[in-house]
This record gives C-alpha cells, sequence and structure tokens, in this order.
C-alpha cells in the first residue's frame, strides 16, 4: 500500500529517526569489512606473507578477501534497502550475524583483543532495536504485530458451582 502510494504522489515519506539511527548504527562492520578484504585479497594474490594471517595457505587467504568482498557489498545493499522502506529483514539478518559473530570473538579470548568486537556488539544490538520500534514499522508499510496474550483462564466460582451441583445430587 505504502508503495502505491509513494508512486502516485511523487512525494518523497520521511524517514524516521529509528530508521535513521538504526541505518547509522548497522554501518558499524562495513569498514572493517573492506579493509579486511582488501587486506586478504592481496596476501592471497600478490603479495604473499609467511605465514599466512587466518588460514593456511594462499588461496585461502584470497578466498577469505573475496568472501568478506562479497559480505561487505551484501551489507551495503541491505542499508540501501532498509533506508529505501523496502526490505528490512536481510538487514536485521546481517546485524543478527554481526552480533552473534562479535560475541563469539569476545568469548574467544584467541582472536584477540575484545575491543572490536565489544564495539560491534554495541552498534548491532543497538540496530537491532532500532529497527524493530514503533516508527521503523510504520516506515516499513506495516503496522506492529500486536502481542499474543495467552487466554485467561475461567475464574473458579463457576467451577465451584458445578461441583456444589453435583454434589447436591
Amino acid at each position: 500500500m505504502r508503495r502505491n502510494r509513494r508512486k502516485q504522489d511523487d512525494v518523497p515519506l520521511d524517514t524516521p529517526g529509528s530508521v535513521i539511527g538504526s541505518i547509522s548504527l548497522g554501518v558499524g562492520p562495513l569498514p572493517f569489512l573492506a579493509v579486511y578484504s582488501v587486506l586478504f585479497i592481496v596476501h592471497g594474490m600478490f603479495y604473499p606473507v609467511q605465514p599466512p594471517d587466518i588460514t593456511s595457505s594462499q588461496s585461502g587467504e584470497a578466498v577469505a578477501g573475496w568472501i568478506a568482498f562479497a559480505l561487505f557489498c551484501v551489507g551495503v545493499l541491505t542499508l540501501f534497502w532498509f533506508l529505501g522502506g523496502k526490505r528490512r529483514w536481510p538487514f536485521v539478518a546481517c546485524q543478527l550475524a554481526t552480533f552473534a559473530t562479535s560475541v563469539d570473538f569476545i568469548l574467544d579470548s584467541t582472536t584477540g583483543s575484545p575491543a572490536v568486537p565489544s564495539l560491534l556488539v554495541l552498534t548491532s544490538g543497538a540496530s537491532l532495536v532500532l529497527a524493530f520500534l514503533p516508527p521503523s514499522w510504520e516506515y516499513m508499510g506495516r503496522s506492529r504485530p500486536a502481542l499474543r496474550r495467552r487466554p485467561r483462564r475461567a475464574s473458579a466460582a463457576p467451577m465451584e458451582q458445578k461441583v456444589h451441583a453435583l454434589a447436591a445430587d
């Protein structure tokens, strides 16, 4: 419905602060992915180092670099989708992956200093919270889903009346 309205009006919709904040925080891992992709591609294809940084071979370094580059491209694409109001779930999936990977790096002492992963946990966690605030739901053209509540049990009074009715028989 929102997309049709935009085509009819040709007036850009105001992007709510929660979406802008979520995207601003979601940019956090992209510079790291860009730097690592260049570093590993160069180490794997043009300037080999001994021993390799993250794998046991030169070709492994190049593959890791191309994977980091692909993740960088996917991350940028999901940011544009969310900012444009088209899709939020790919953005959320990328932020969840960043969050989980960073938590793993914090818990594993062999991966180095926990400073950068801690920063990424904070940014991706805050980005996820902002992505699900009510203004973000409205911006995506959907209403916020209602929370499911458990049906309440019937009061004990009708049950007691039944028991008394049976006892009277």
